[in-house]
Parts: C-alpha cells; sequence; structure tokens
C-alpha cells in the first residue's frame, strides 16, 4: 500500500504526545488497517427501513447498523479465518 493520503497522512505525522498528555502516536499498522476497512465500506440496507455499514479486511468482519430514525443501534466486530 502507498503513502496514506488525507486524513491517513495526519494520523501517521503524529508523534507520541500529541494530545497533550502520554498518547501515543497511532502506529503505521493501525493505519494502514483502518484504511483497509475504510476503503471495503460498503452500505446495505435492512428490512427495517435503517442502513448497516459493513466492511470485511484484514481478517475482521466490521458491522454497524443504523436504525430508521438514524439512531446508532449496534456494532459488531468478529475475527474470521483460521484461529
Amino acid at each position: 500500500m502507498g503513502q496514506p493520503k488525507g486524513p491517513e497522512f495526519v494520523l501517521l505525522a503524529l508523534k507520541d504526545g500529541w494530545d497533550g498528555y502520554d498518547g501515543r502516536a497511532p502506529t503505521s499498522a493501525a493505519v494502514h488497517a483502518a484504511v483497509a476497512i475504510k476503503q471495503n465500506l460498503a452500505l446495505v440496507p435492512l428490512s427495517s427501513g435503517g442502513v448497516q455499514l459493513e466492511a470485511h479486511a484484514g481478517g475482521l468482519d466490521l458491522e454497524i447498523e443504523i436504525g430508521p430514525d438514524g439512531m446508532l443501534r449496534g456494532i459488531a466486530c468478529e475475527r474470521y479465518g483460521s484461529d
């Protein structure tokens, strides 16, 4: 994967102490995993009238359900593949 652009680049540029305290800088592995999930994000309609955001990347399934009223209803994250 090439050099991330936009918000991802900003995250990679952060140094330890970025929050004014002892916050550790985001690792390259964490940023690249987040970019992979973001790039694989899909919008799926729900029979309730809501929408589910789904991503399947890096051995993880991420699902975020948004109800018909626009409110967050649930988040699920599961590992898939060999254990």
